[in-house]
């Protein structure tokens, strides 16, 4: 309840009353928390912020004797007190107000108050940079503080001049050019490489980004930043057509052309400005088909229209290209349907339903949700009723992926109106309606609304909702603790009680690890208060604790607070993998933390290797998207730390080369000079290969760039063939310096070889050696096709040796698809080099390949017989129990052979019963190795980027997206082994029934395989289960299966 005080300081503060708030301020107790609005919507787009009465002071156009009076009163510690974003009155003053207040702030608190950072990295000279109403405050601190503070980066990277370029005028921009050149405004800041041109062209008005292309000449337009995006595809959303005019006379139309990452184009940015009038314009000029240009996701103008614009926009591309167009599907497979339920009103959804009916409301995507669903999320009450009257309220029990309904997405809208209208409609039953997850309405509104929701359900249906249990064991609590205040998971503990905070889900975390992870130090001092500081040690199933979880949080003030509960021994602590908080804190927090760390322990603890991946804090540091971490660690414990080498062979050199941009290659090659190139990992993998796997980067093509430019460098710097090297003298300090290091050899671990049938040491019947052949030819003359495969098909042929054979045909021309058919040709003939040398009953002989003019030929011997999938399919049942024995057993054998070679083991990839042959005589055969993949040392077929096989096969570590690179190994062969098992026993992979789509998902999360059906023995069973195994390293091998008690039953 608002008191007096605190009614007549809001009163005063929101009417900018300088004269009433200095006699409040005299008056007042404390510097009191207010709730106050009036702020500038551009600034603060909510109605009112919560903070301290100083930083109210700081932010209103009052006088800075108002601030005067509270720091005599309150102490200079109301200065440097930050808010929730971690602003102090200093930074808001030097955003707000002028110089005054900055001579004020330096008479009372010392020059000291000058140079405070918020969590952010941004100084109280980027606070000035961002001053809209004056620079007065920025070219102050320039002269107290000097010109550096302009080009200090904050922790995203920006500086004061980047945020000048979008927040002030010419004027500041000439200003800053006296002070430090104008080489500044080429600086690249930040994740996305941006420079002042990219901010610039967010202002709203083109006044800066001319004065830019004035003095550094207009290529600063097509300047791309780390997404391809150029000022030119800003100023298409931010500015005018006055804007796209004067860039059209700068440097013509194509550059509205140019595509950014995803091929984001110029007419995509327009199409995202409220109103229509640079869309229309680039219409105009580059005509009507712009429309419908898709992006790499096949997102058009039109999609993002109909969610950014209005129906005025919508009218007019009906009369440029029609209706249909609204029909478009774009990522996942939405339409401009699902667009316009993404819009706050619905104004767009009505239109679109007059002109194409109401049908289109309920047209599902890829995912099964419809503009149904999601206007339960982002729309209101209003929207609610009117799709109501069109279509009736079951509609609102729609289930989409995850068996999600309307109920679910109202529960994610910040506000509950719409939760609440849905349970007036269909009754308070829809709070508790579980998705595929178990998740219902009640987990999600403890994450995602506020205190008053959760009274309201109290209301309606008690309060053991909230300890309803999702399957993965989670409950109101977790989702609460995952909220970044902590004001749900207090009133839960007044409802609950305490003991709600150490409930463990299915893995072990609790509410106090989520805690420690998501909210803040006043959260952990409040749980301290009510159970105490021994929850903080509690351990997950996989060993992590709360230290953990702090040191995954960006900033590392939990840590801090923890370490000053409990002591610095739990920066050390380890997880089942061995991993420690100093590990997480080298990959997500910043070079501060690392300093502090260093103060607590020392260096040593960058060494630690994590027990059983033996990846250190370089190896973390090294997978951070920015590489100041790991100069920080080279800084300190020196360049040796780059080439270490983890379980894999992996260095912090391999995995900068795939996850941080081309500035930390060049860093590191200033350290190590050329030894970085040659660095091999288990899989003889460099970091160059390192480079196309980074599945999230996007500076792939510019380190390309990179080491192609090297390795010239280099090549061209050796001597030529017979001259003497040149001396040190004579190369001169330029010459790279190549530093020779021993290398570990760390053996792969894998199966031993059992039970390897005497056939394999028996002399091949097919001889290869074969120089000329014929196809088989049906009746009609026509070549005898056996099947279909890959990316060719496979017929019959007859050798010169006078036997007939399987010959598989890839084509090389006559394809729209060259790029994916070349790469498919080069790894199947790197696959037949590996694979012809292999002989075994149960795997397919490769003879030989060749290559001509109009395709790549595959030899390989003629299997008389159908595969298992084709049986199954000609029968209409499953196999028996004593046939899923016989040929568990060969594929079995065939496996083993396969991962138990002496130079490294080699993957089939995509075992499934479509790959296993069953032929005349009763034999299995492994076929299709198109996806064939040798580990170890003379493999070339290591560099794939994605995960290949067939999705329900698909082992769920292959779907982690957390780690670095595909973890393929003979574990991920046995788990599609062992959906092959159970494909045999209900003509169906598990979980056949369900949509691709959501295997992904449910492997992700480790959700129950199904079981095998009743009626089979315990011991098939067993032995599913054993391939099957979440853990690759419980997943049993084929050395134990060909031991299993299922294989050695009688049948």
């Amino acid at each position: 309840m608002e008191t007096e005080m605190e009614r007549k300081l809001r009163a005063a503060l929101e009417a900018g009353d300088s004269e009433e708030l200095q006699r409040l301020c005299g008056e007042v107790g404390s510097n009191i928390q207010l709730d106050v609005g009036g702020f500038d919507k551009q600034e603060y787009p909510f109605e009112e912020l919560r903070m301290p009465l100083a930083h109210h002071v700081a932010c209103k156009p009052v006088s800075s004797s108002c601030l005067e009076l509270l720091i005599d009163r309150f102490g200079t510690g109301c200065l440097t007190y930050g808010n929730d974003r971690d602003e102090t009155p200093v930074h808001l003053a030097a955003q707000h107000q002028d110089e005054s207040w900055m001579k004020l702030i330096k008479e009372k608190g010392g020059r000291g108050c000058l140079r405070i950072a918020n969590k952010d990295g941004k100084t109280v000279a980027h606070f000035a940079a961002m001053n809209r109403k004056s620079n007065s405050c920025l070219k102050w601190l320039v002269k107290e503080l000097g010109s550096d503070c302009l080009t200090v980066p904050d922790k995203s990277g920006y500086t004061a001049v980047h945020l000048a370029a979008k927040h002030q005028s010419i004027e500041s921009l000439e200003w800053i050019k006296r002070q430090i050149g104008t080489d500044c405004f080429r600086l690249k800041g930040g994740f996305w490489k941006s420079t002042a041109f990219h901010f610039a062209a967010e202002k709203s008005d083109n006044s800066m980004l001319k004065w830019l292309v004035k003095e550094l000449g207009s290529d600063c337009l097509t300047v791309p930043d780390k997404s391809g995006y150029t000022a030119v595809h800003l100023a298409a959303k931010h500015q005018s057509i006055e804007s796209l005019e004067w860039i059209k006379r700068q440097i013509g139309t194509d550059c509205f052309r140019l595509k950014g990452d995803y091929d984001i184009t110029a007419f995509h940015f327009a199409a995202e400005k409220s109103d229509n009038s640079n869309l229309k314009w680039l219409v105009k000029e580059l005509g009507s088909d712009c429309l419908t240009v898709p992006d790499k996701d096949g997102d058009t103008a039109v999609h993002l229209a109909a969610q950014h614009q209005g129906i005025e926009s919508l009218e007019w591309i009906k009369r440029q290209i029609g209706t249909d167009c609204f029909r478009l599907k774009g990522d996942d497979d939405r339409t401009a349907f699902h667009f316009a339920a993404q819009k706050s009103d619905n104004s767009n959804l009505k239109w679109l339903v007059k002109e194409l009916g109401s049908d289109c409301l309920t047209v599902p995507d890829e995912y099964g949700y419809t503009a149904v669903h999601l206007a339960a999320q982002h729309q209101g009450i209003e929207s609610l009723e009117w799709i109501k009257r069109q279509i009736g309220t079951d509609c609102f029990r729609l289930k989409g992926l995850l068996d999600r309904t309307a109920f679910h997405f109202a529960a994610k809208k910040s506000d509950n109106s719409n939760l609440k209208w849905l349970v007036k409609e269909l009754g308070s039953d829809c709070l508790t309606v579980p998705d595929e997850d178990g998740d219902t309405a009640v987990h999600f509104a403890a994450l995602h609304q506020g205190i008053e929701s959760l009274e309201w359900i109290k209301r309606q249906i008690g309060t053991d909702c909230f300890r309803l249990k999702t399957k993965s064991d989670r409950t109101a609590f977790h989702f609460a603790a995952k909220k970044s205040d902590n004001s749900n998971l207090k009133w839960l503990v007044k409802e609950l009680g305490s003991d709600c905070l150490t409930v463990p889900d299915k893995y072990g975390n609790t509410a106090v690890h989520s805690a420690a992870q998501h909210q803040g130090i006043e959260s952990l001092e409040w749980i301290k208060r009510q159970i105490g500081t021994d929850c903080f040690r509690l351990k997950t199933k996989s060993d992590r604790t709360a230290f953990h979880f702090a040191a995954k949080k960006s900033d590392n003030s939990n840590l801090k607070w923890l370490v000053k509960e409990l002591s610095s021994d739990c920066l050390t602590v380890p997880d089942s993998l061995g991993e420690t908080a100093v590990h997480l804190a080298a990959k997500h927090q910043s070079i501060e933390s690392l300093e502090w760390i260093k103060r607590q322990i020392g260096t040593d603890c960058f060494r630690l290797k994590a027990r059983f991946l033996k990846r250190t804090a370089f190896h973390f540091a090294a997978v951070k998207s920015d590489n100041s971490n790991l100069k920080w660690l080279v800084k300190e414990l020196g360049s040796d730390c780059l080439t270490v080498p983890d379980k894999d062979g992996d260095t912090a050199v391999h995995w900068a080369a795939e996850w941080q941009p081309v500035g930390s290659l060049q860093f590191i090659f200033d350290q190590i000079g050329a030894e970085m190139l040659s660095l091999k990992n288990n899989k003889g993998e460099t970091p160059a290969d390192l480079v196309d796997i980074g599945r999230w980067c996007t500076d792939k093509s510019a380190k390309r760039a990179w080491i192609s430019s090297t390795q010239r460098r280099l090549e061209a710097s050796r001597p030529p063939a017979g001259s003497s090297a040149p001396t040190a003298a004579s190369a001169g300090a330029a010459a790279p310096r190549l530093r020779p290091r021993a290398r570990r050899s760390v053996q792969l671990p894998g199966p031993t070889p059992v039970g390897l049938p005497e056939e394999t040491r028996a002399k091949k019947q097919l001889d290869p050696s074969f120089t000329d052949w014929d196809f088989i030819l049906q009746d009609n003359n026509k070549k005898q096709l056996i099947g279909r495969g890959g990316f060719g098909k496979v017929y019959k042929a007859l050798t010169d040796r006078n036997q007939t054979v399987a010959v598989k045909v890839l084509p090389l021309s006559g394809t729209g698809q060259s790029g994916k058919l070349q790469r498919a040709v080069e790894m199947e003939k790197r696959g037949v080099e590996i694979l012809k040398r292999l002989s075994h009953p149960n795997i397919l002989q490769f003879l030989k390949f060749e290559q001509k003019s109009d395709g790549l030929y595959i030899f390989t011997e003629l299997v008389s017989g159908h595969s298992l999938f084709e049986l199954m399919q000609r029968q209409n049942k499953p196999f028996k129990e004593s046939g899923v024995r016989d040929f568990s057993r060969q594929i079995c054998s065939g496996l083993n052979f396969l991962h138990c070679q002496p130079e490294g083991a080699i993957l089939h990839r995509d075992v499934n019963s479509k790959n296993v042959m069953l032929s005349n005589e009763g034999v299995i055969k492994l076929i299709d190795f198109g996806l064939a993949k040798e580990i170890g040392k003379s493999s070339g077929l290591s560099t794939d980027i994605g995960p290949k096989g067939t999705t329900y096969f698909m082992a769920p570590e292959l779907f982690d997206t957390e780690v670095h690179s595909l973890p393929y190994s003979a574990k991920t062969d046995m788990w599609a082994f062992g959906c092959t098992v159970y494909e045999l026993t209900a003509m169906q992979p598990p979980d056949g029934d369900r949509p691709s789509e959501s295997i992904s998902i449910r492997r992700f999360r480790k959700q129950n395989m199904p079981r095998i059906a009743d009626g089979f023995s315990a011991g098939l069973k067993d032995f599913y289960l054993r391939c099957v195994d979440y853990d690759p390293r419980k997943r049993a091998d084929t050395a134990e299966l060909l031991r299993h008690s299922f294989l050695s039953a009688s049948s």
